[in-house]
């Protein structure tokens, strides 16, 4: 990987940090690369409990970086779809992470770039963040961000954020559902703080449980929680903490 994304790691912490603050961290493809070799490594890291997705300088993402258009209007279709999937896998990635992931969006979050926060099981926007999804203004459809937007927001929500083409501020974000928080720099570094105090296995089962019982049938999810409920109340960690309370 470059230094246009790093990866930082403090006990059941990791920190990916977009790190092309002259450029509003849009991502390039090498860019696009490194956070996806990012997000992989991550992933298979049983030790952490928390992925902190966020941004270097005065803007969370611009999205994709202008030169991108260039070079996938030179390509022929089957790269160009290959590049559209490979993105839309990516966000998938994120929104699958094993760990609790959150994104810390300041100033803009545009296009793929809100779309990386949207994936994220929690977005936490700085007061004066903004999300903007102008792909329909330069005659595009917006295929790569409608999935999470689709699945987080629903269709009308994700409509509206696509095709109004303007600026979402912090607020309505959070009243839309785009995000779950909208909190300063040390109310953000708190939250951090006491997600890291859960252990990181309890994370991956709670991420795990609510997929599965999100479409299951009411009589699978009952042998689920049961399943669950047991081995956890019997497991050495919860033992000694409820013995220390």
């Amino acid at each position: 990987m470059t230094d246009s994304v790093t990866t930082t790691y403090e006990g059941s912490l990791a920190r990916i940090l977009l790190n092309r603050p002259d450029r509003r961290n849009a991502l390039d493809e090498r860019t696009g690369e490194d956070l996806s070799a990012a997000v992989e490594e991550v992933s298979g890291r049983d030790d952490l409990a928390v992925v902190v997705l966020e941004g270097a300088g005065d803007h969370f993402c611009a999205g994709w970086d202008l030169s991108e258009f260039g070079r996938l209007s030179a390509a022929d279709d089957d790269q160009v779809a290959s590049y559209l999937v490979a993105n839309v896998h990516l966000l998938r990635r994120i929104a699958d992470l094993p760990q609790f992931t959150v994104a810390f969006v300041q100033g803009y979050a545009i296009g793929f770039g809100a779309a990386l926060a949207v994936s994220a099981d929690l977005a936490v926007a700085d007061p004066g963040a903004r999300f903007y999804f102008p792909e329909a203004e330069f005659g595009l459809v917006p295929a790569v961000v409608l999935p999470p937007l689709v699945e987080s927001l629903g269709v009308r929500a994700a409509l509206l954020s696509t095709l109004t083409a303007a600026p979402i501020p912090a607020d309505h974000a959070l009243g839309m559902g785009m995000v779950g928080m909208v909190a300063d720099a040390g109310e953000r570094e708190g939250l951090v703080t006491r997600l890291t105090k859960l252990s990181p296995g309890v994370v991956r089962s709670t991420k795990r449980l609510a997929a599965e019982v999100a479409t299951a049938p009411a009589a699978e999810v009952d042998r689920m929680v049961a399943e669950t409920g047991v081995a956890t109340l019997r497991s050495e960690e919860a033992r000694r903490i409820l013995g220390e309370g």
